[in-house]
């Protein structure tokens, strides 16, 4: 996959899953989804289709 993301940038990526959560309901929601420390996903629109990019958002209640 590091061959696919060669040379893009992380703002096209930002903007793809921007894209991606907001079509599906946006990312507050998929946040309430998931609850504190949850993986999150990134996505790709390449040539071929949707790709995901994993990310990991942690979260620590007090």
């Amino acid at each position: 996959m590091s061959e696919a993301l060669e040379g893009l940038s992380f703002e096209r990526i930002l903007q793809d899953t921007e894209r991606h959560y907001r079509i599906r309901g946006g990312m507050d929601k998929k946040r309430a989804e998931q609850g504190p420390g949850r993986e999150l996903s990134m996505y790709l629109q390449g040539e071929e289709g949707e790709e995901e990019v994993l990310w990991m958002r942690v979260g620590i209640g007090l």
